[in-house]
């Protein structure tokens, strides 16, 4: 009888009615889905069975944190790749063997690559609340989730749990990948996905592309009147290699110099002791010495160069995925005000522009924009040396309009993604009423 049960994504147009009976079966009810999350619908024969959410995991959870084994450091950056089946439904009237527990599995197997597609970040544990004065959660222990006790028993009040109601929950987990524990814990171990400020991987820098950095970092300017120990190509070298791998400080800088392998600074021909032959990195002071005098404009533009050069390398090196069309580059375009930052005449804060790769996350090109003006006038400047023949743009709703869409069109060659806003009420409906197949049924919002 199983055989032609099916686990799908909920499409848009089914939304309300997936809400209605959710609404009016479900013992917590359904009020709305907040932050990320998809829905599901079981079917056998094409008539639904059953309703399932999949949300955001528990901001905390002593047992499940416990389980995991990480700090709280690494748990605010890694508790996205965990998801909540927030609701299980089996509409009423439905009365079959072994029926939830074959929802779950085949739920469960496609979860992680639905998430990825919609939400561009791998899942690595799934977790759920039983309320044991209702359910035994006997088709998750079927499944082979593991039970971890109980909850305390305090409901939610203005985003804390203060309020005891005495009903604690059954806490249930299961991993989604193997060794999902020791990936989360242990902050060394990077995720896929998983941005923490860290644009490259450094670390393992090779000679070529050494020797391509040094190039572009030779195009600079030395403004130190006397020979010194550190060359100067080495200092830049280890500020944009440092910065890249996440580094945000003269002190981070000099930290992870410090912390580099004798190949590494070899291959950044760091000072090298007469004494004892090891390669020395610079000090803090020497590093902001010099960063501080140099161009920043100048620094600017050739890191955004070689970034943009590396990435190109990498891009024709790497072999095309077999789809059944190329896969496009998406590029954003957003600009942000630097904090505690001014401009040269120490008037307002500085508001930097920028373009960047989607997935990488790498900014390729960067503009400060006029302090009496806008993005809107700084587009064309922006993006004036770049190629985005066969590219995405997306920006947001200041750049939705038709002189940057034909801008992008025409000029670049390139397609672009706008965002559209109440203060375009109607574009907003238009884009409402039309075409919503062409987007993920799991998606946020049809935009």
């Amino acid at each position: 009888m199983l055989d032609t049960l099916t686990v799908d994504l909920l499409h848009p147009h089914d939304r309300p009615e997936w809400e209605r009976l959710m609404r009016q079966h479900h013992y917590l009810g359904f009020n709305k889905c907040a932050g990320r999350f998809l829905l599901y619908t079981a079917s056998l024969n094409g008539r639904w069975v059953a309703l399932l959410s999949w949300a955001s995991a528990a901001f905390k959870c002593k047992a499940r944190d416990e389980w995991i084994g990480w700090l709280p450091r690494v748990q605010w950056k890694r508790l996205r790749f965990l998801v909540n089946n927030t609701r299980f439904l089996i509409l009423p009237d439905i009365r079959i063997p072994n029926l939830a527990s074959r929802i779950l599995s085949l739920n469960r197997k496609r979860l992680v690559a639905d998430w990825f597609h919609v939400y561009d970040e791998p899942l690595l544990l799934a977790e759920t609340f039983v309320d044991p004065a209702r359910f035994f959660g006997t088709c998750y222990k079927a499944d082979n989730w593991m039970c971890l006790g109980q909850t305390r028993g305090f409901a939610r009040r203005s985003g804390r749990y203060t309020e005891k109601h005495g009903l604690p929950k059954l806490i249930f987990i299961k991993p989604l990948i193997r060794n999902a524990a020791a990936l989360l814990s242990d902050p060394c171990t990077p995720l896929e996905g998983q941005r923490q400020g860290a644009i490259m991987d450094m670390t393992h820098l090779s000679v070529k592309e050494a020797e391509s950095l040094f190039d572009f970092m030779g195009q600079i300017n030395d403004v130190r009147t006397r020979k010194c120990r550190h060359h100067r190509k080495t200092i830049m070298a280890i500020g944009t290699a440092a910065v890249l791998s996440g580094a945000r400080t003269f002190a981070a800088i000099t930290e992870w110099g410090q912390n580099c392998s004798q190949r590494v600074l070899a291959s950044l021909m760091c000072y090298k002791d007469p004494k004892t032959g090891n390669r020395l990195a610079p000090c803090e002071s020497t590093i902001q010495r010099f960063f501080n005098a140099i161009d920043p404009a100048r620094l600017d533009e050739m890191v955004s160069q070689w970034v943009q050069y590396q990435q190109n390398k990498k891009s024709k090196k790497t072999k095309p995925i077999e789809l059944p069309r190329t896969p496009l580059v998406a590029v954003a375009i957003d600009g942000k005000t630097i904090k505690g930052a001014k401009y040269a005449d120490g008037s307002g804060a500085l508001h930097l522009f920028s373009a960047l790769l989607h997935r990488e996350g790498v900014v390729f090109a960067q503009e400060e924009v006029d302090q009496k003006s806008n993005e809107i006038p700084a587009v064309p400047k922006l993006l004036a040396g770049l190629d985005l023949q066969g590219k995405v743009v997306t920006a947001d709703a200041l750049h939705t309009q038709t002189g940057a869409g034909r801008y992008f069109v025409e000029q670049k060659n390139a397609d672009y993604f706008f965002t559209a806003k109440g203060n375009q009420p109607t574009l907003k409906n238009d884009i409402a009423s039309l075409f919503t197949e062409d987007f993920p049924p799991g998606a946020r919002a049809n935009r």
